[in-house]
């Protein structure tokens, strides 16, 4: 727990720095922020996550490409039901009711 600890201090730093302007430390915090994680996860944690990468890869990219995230963002935080994305977007309603349990169930750890 140490190393997450020096790292979320170090972190700190940089996003101090980047918020400051400085291009360097912005790019040591994107870097920073892949090691944290690293030294977070459990080696069967990391393992899930690569596992589920291609999938999560997929369905973002299915959201994108049919316009989802505009109908959610058109929303200003209110909640959205996939019916109302659905007719927003012209796409299945039962496939949006899917991709997003892939999502809900990826992201839930």
């Amino acid at each position: 727990m140490t190393a997450v600890l020096d790292e979320l201090r170090r972190l700190e730093k940089l996003a101090a720095a980047d918020a400051a302007g400085d291009a360097k430390a912005h790019g040591e915090l994107l870097k920073g922020l892949g090691t944290l994680l690293l030294a977070a996860e459990t080696p069967v944690e990391t393992i899930s996550r690569l596992n589920f990468q291609p999938l999560q890869n997929i369905c973002i990219r299915v959201a994108v490409e049919n316009r989802w995230l505009q109908a959610v963002a058109s929303r200003d935080g209110k909640p959205i039901t996939a019916a109302e994305v659905s007719a927003m977007t012209r796409t299945d309603e039962l496939l949006i009711s899917e991709l997003n349990q892939v999502y809900v169930e990826v992201n839930s750890d």
